[in-house]
């Protein structure tokens, strides 16, 4: 998890475990990156690599937007899947 300062911008990447969205996540210096993807496994990883915290979000779900979205407030990343 990167060390960035809790009055730096956020940043909510979707799709973020490879490719285009991947390399954005890299690319956000300077932000609180939340990494997006519906894959936990492929997630953290990617957010390892990224400096970013992970997000599990399933963007075709209300529920799961939901979940996410109390997650962020909370000031956490998602250890789970929404209705966990």
């Amino acid at each position: 998890m990167s060390t960035e300062s809790v009055r730096a911008p956020v940043a909510l990447v979707t799709g973020a475990d490879k490719g285009i969205g991947l390399e954005t996540a890299r690319r956000l210096a300077g932000y609180r990156v939340y990494l997006t993807t519906c894959s936990s496994e492929r997630g953290r990883a990617a957010a390892a690599t990224a400096g970013a915290r992970f997000l599990e979000l399933d963007v075709t779900c209300g529920e799961s937007v939901r979940h996410a979205r109390r997650l962020r407030r909370a000031g956490r990343g998602a250890p789970g899947r929404a209705g966990q």
